[in-house]
């Protein structure tokens, strides 16, 4: 999947007249905000990005982002195997602050959108659940040009993605939660 959506971003830059359009793929720990989230699925896990910015002497840079990780665990009662799974598309906008030679610090905002399936083994729950989420992503990051186009980012990312809870059959209820967190990550790119 992150292979296609590389292959499709690539075709977008090549078709792009911009005066620079950089492309990045981007890995993070990710530190989940909520305490049920960390106690079943361990308290982080990896995350993988694929991040597009079109940066045309604007004051501040559009910027597009898909991102997934998956990650299994053990229910809280039961300790019976569980798994999520999460893919989002995120876009907003960046504003570069005191461009060195080759240093470029950035802060930035989205929104977007977060997919996320649950397979579970409890008995309790839901055996299969699927949610759309709205998400809120507050970026904040380091570039540094390393030669011929290419750079690396250090990037410390926020979201906030809310699962809204509801009635369910039998009468159990899905809470809502924060299943948003902290992203603190490195990425490398080229600038096209």
């Amino acid at each position: 999947m992150l292979i296609r959506l590389a292959t499709i971003l690539i075709f977008i830059a090549g078709h792009c007249t911009a005066q620079q359009f950089d492309l990045q793929l981007r890995t993070s720990y990710f530190i989940p905000q909520d305490g049920t989230f960390r106690s079943t699925f361990q308290n982080g896990w990896e995350d993988f990005q694929i991040e597009a910015s079109y940066d045309q002497c604007w004051e501040c840079v559009p910027w597009v982002n898909v991102s997934y990780y998956e990650q299994t665990g053990k229910s809280s009662c039961e300790k019976k195997y569980t798994r999520i799974t999460s893919g989002s598309l995120t876009a907003g906008a960046k504003k570069y602050f005191c461009p060195w030679d080759c240093w470029k610090p950035y802060l930035g905002v989205g929104v977007g959108v977060d997919y996320k399936v649950f397979h579970d083994k409890a008995s309790y729950v839901n055996k299969h659940l699927t949610k759309w989420c709205p998400t809120l992503i507050l970026k904040s990051g380091l570039e540094r040009d390393i030669g011929c186009n290419w750079f690396i980012n250090c990037y410390l990312d926020y979201s906030y993605t809310q699962i809204f809870g509801k009635s369910c059959k039998g009468g159990i209820r899905q809470r809502s939660c924060d299943a948003g967190g902290l992203f603190a990550g490195v990425g490398i790119g080229m600038r096209i």
